[in-house]
């Protein structure tokens, strides 16, 4: 493999180009003949904390045990490299890293650990957020990881309160309850996101939920969300003349 029978670290940081090309032409065993070499070279990776060339080693060598510590160093690196990481190991280890995850609370990783690593557990990501109540994560969780719970993670955003993100989860989020979004909007007063929701919806959505602005009751309520009506349909015809 390399011409240096005692390997050792700092030959490995004067070449190491030359090793990790040697590794990727070959198709070598981390239990094979070279053992003590791969290993030597892998305790200098680590140490370096090098997503790429770490993540390169686990993708071309066979058989490299992952160990808690291990595990662990993965964890420091970027999300990318962790996913790149994820996708050349074993279940059992990507088990190790949604732990990690979690234990560490990436919000923003953990969406985007569960959309490019195949194996993961969408479940136990997917209750982690909701556990966050972190209504952006929520969010990007059900627009962009396959499998989730629409339903469970539509109570979860309502539960957020925060208008914002319950208006794009109705107008961006496939299967989401819309019915559901749009009366906590109008149980909130919300008349901005839900005059929103009316201009962007169809002719039969926009006169029920007219309809549930006009069952309020509320005057100033109605008023304001009104005015955005007139101005809505001023414009409207403007256009069209």
């Amino acid at each position: 493999m390399i011409s240096e029978k005692d390997l050792e670290q700092e030959y490995i940081a004067n070449n190491i180009n030359m090793i990790m090309s040697n590794i990727e032409e070959n198709n070598y065993d981390y239990n094979g003949e070279y053992h003590d070499e791969l290993s030597k070279i892998l305790k200098f990776l680590l140490s370096t904390k090098d997503g790429s060339l770490i993540c390169t080693f686990y993708s071309e060598v066979k058989n490299v045990v992952v160990d808690d510590s291990i595990i662990n160093i993965i964890l420091t690196l970027d999300i990318y490299s962790i996913c790149k990481f994820a996708c050349n190991v074993g279940k059992d280890c990507i088990e190790k890293l949604e732990d990690g995850f979690i234990a560490k609370g990436f919000k923003q990783d953990i969406q985007y650990f569960a959309k490019n690593v195949k194996g993961v557990n969408i479940e136990k990501l997917e209750n982690v957020l909701i556990d966050m109540e972190d209504a952006s994560s929520i969010y990007w969780f059900a627009m962009n990881v396959k499998g989730v719970n629409i339903e469970k993670l539509t109570d979860r955003i309502i539960d957020t309160e925060d208008a914002v993100y319950i208006y794009l989860f109705a107008r961006d989020v496939e299967r989401a309850n819309i019915e559901k979004l749009e009366d906590i909007l109008i149980k909130k007063k919300n008349f901005n996101y839900i005059y929103l929701l009316v201009e962007q919806g169809k002719e039969g959505d926009k006169l029920k939920l007219i309809d549930k602005v006009v069952e309020t009751k509320d005057a100033d309520f109605i008023y304001n969300f009104t005015k955005k009506l007139i101005c809505l349909t001023i414009t409207i015809v403007i256009i069209r003349i």
